[in-house]
């Protein structure tokens, strides 16, 4: 119940959120034979009709959230039940680990729709090793069979090919040799070699049947650089580790009131039902447990030279770290209660705060998404009015209002949008003071102009400029965006009037000024 409660504190804004980001645009009422192609290109072992799925009317949008949102729950619960059948593990410690891993500030990029295969694979992933939990199975058993084929599955996420180390860990801790020497060691590992051969069997797969090509050629592939490799680990795992009580901070100071009666309530409750760590005599094994995951969450990344920072889209290379942060996160309260001495009531406020903090940056994160989604419908009410902007095929925009983005917006969002309002692919919009970077990306990715919702550009100097300002209505206001939220939900039609309030939008053709100003080369197909 404490697992399911937390969770549902820290991402239950996350299933009103009916917006598209990112990637989303590209998908989005796409045509099936480019998201096809968009699939064979990545080297997708998932058929595309999963991507599909999600894109097509808002009961796709709706149905996408609920799927991230309960496919991390039940790991959650499943984390729980595999840490309840290991050694030394006691049942508060199981809990308190589950619950941090649901909650720990980490994969905010996961309210993009395109990111549903992500928590797939780690519900995939965990409902195998569960299985492997539950009792030592027989090689042909259907359970270990069962296992064996969603493991399989969840290494669609290539991540989990090295987070699979912790699998044999797990098995000897469950099914644990005579004595702990290599040779006893081995042949217990022996018994299971038919699992643990999955991640090599995946990867020779992947490579001869299942290689990135086109726009995704060379896609994660590992880098030569051993240097390189090592220090990119090191700086991801620092930032990992320490990036979450930065915004832990900033989202406690954004919801200052609600989290201070939040800690006050939390360190009471805690206080008053003293939720004991019976393990903290081991705190120190579960710390350096913290620590090898951590490592194993970010060493795919950094090998194929992507570090995990905390920029927008970057967190999707976080989606692992929940499992070892939570670990370290049990281990540091465990420590401090032993060291105070006054155990339970330390240990659990200590945990009280580590989650208030979590949760706190989860729903700041979300209504900043809302927010952000909002102006994207503010933004498509105003084109709709606006007969300059239908005409208009090269557009320019001068955004006033980047205060209210949650990450920055790339031409093909803008693309989308401009697609979703006319109903056709014939017009490029990109940010100004970036034109010269959107039109190198455009320009090499010619080939892929429906993959970008640009199939019927014909390119052109600009022939627009459109400026956006601040209206009547602030979308900085926390209470307006919920108020919004809820109307988005109750009456769409009074939401559009509304947003109709929250952005001054001005369309004026691109002069010779401009162009003497802008100095880049136009954009020509």
């Amino acid at each position: 119940m404490l697992i399911a409660v937390l969770y549902a504190l820290a991402h239950g804004l996350s299933l009103l959120n009916r917006g598209l980001y990112w990637d989303d645009w590209v998908f989005w009422q796409q045509d099936r034979a480019v998201v096809a192609e968009a699939a064979r290109e990545m080297g997708s072992t998932w058929p595309s009709a999963i991507n599909e799925l999600f894109f097509y009317g808002q009961w796709g949008i709706t149905l996408n959230r609920a799927l991230t949102f309960g496919s991390l729950l039940l790991a959650a619960f499943l984390l729980y039940q595999v840490l309840r059948r290991l050694p030394g593990i006691e049942r508060d410690t199981a809990m308190w680990i589950a619950a941090l891993f649901g909650v720990f500030p980490a994969f905010e990029s996961r309210i993009a729709l395109v990111m549903v295969g992500y928590p797939l694979s780690v519900l995939l992933f965990m409902t195998a090793l569960w299985l492997l939990a539950r009792s030592p199975l027989p090689p042909r058993s259907p359970s270990r069979v069962a296992a064996a084929l969603l493991f399989m599955a969840s290494f669609r996420t290539g991540s989990l090919l090295v987070f699979f180390a912790v699998v044999p860990v797990v098995l000897l801790l469950l099914d644990p040799p005579v004595t702990w020497r290599p040779v006893p060691v081995l042949r217990r590992l022996l018994r299971y070699a038919d699992l643990l051969v999955l991640p090599v069997a995946y990867w020779v797969i992947t490579r001869v049947w299942f290689v990135p090509t086109g726009l995704y050629a060379g896609y994660n592939t590992p880098g030569a650089d051993t240097t390189g490799i090592v220090a990119g680990l090191l700086e991801g795992v620092w930032i990992v580790l320490r990036d979450p009580f930065i915004k832990a901070w900033t989202a406690l100071g954004f919801t200052a009131p609600l989290a201070t009666a939040g800690l006050g309530a939390g360190v009471a409750v805690a206080g008053w039902m003293r939720w004991p760590l019976q393990s903290t005599r081991r705190w120190h094994l579960l710390l350096a447990a913290g620590l090898v995951l951590v490592v194993l969450a970010v060493a795919p990344y950094a090998a194929v030279g992507k570090v995990p920072t905390s920029l927008e889209w970057d967190t999707r290379y976080h989606l692992l770290v929940p499992f070892g942060a939570a670990f370290i996160l049990v281990a540091l309260a465990a420590a401090a209660s032993r060291r105070i001495r006054i155990a339970s009531t330390v240990s659990s406020a200590v945990l009280a705060v580590a989650v208030l903090g979590s949760v706190a940056v989860h729903v700041h994160s979300y209504i900043r998404f809302e927010r952000d989604w909002l102006k994207q419908e503010a933004m498509m009410e105003a084109f709709r009015g606006s007969e300059t902007v239908e005409d208009a095929r090269f557009l320019l925009l001068q955004d006033g209002t980047a205060d209210l983005d949650a990450t920055s917006r790339l031409f093909y969002e803008y693309s989308g949008m401009l697609t979703e309002v006319f109903g056709d692919q014939s017009r490029f919009m990109a940010r100004r003071i970036y034109y010269h970077g959107n039109w190198e990306d455009v320009a090499r990715h010619d080939v892929h102009m429906p993959y970008y919702k640009l199939a019927d550009f014909e390119g052109g100097p600009p022939d627009c400029v459109v400026t956006v300002t601040r209206g009547e209505l602030d979308l900085r206001l926390t209470s307006e965006v919920l108020r919004l939220m809820i109307l988005d939900w109750t009456d769409r039609e009074a939401l559009r009037a509304e947003l109709a309030r929250a952005l001054v939008l001005h369309a004026r053709p691109y002069t010779a000024e401009d162009r003497r100003a802008d100095s880049y080369p136009p954009l020509i197909r």
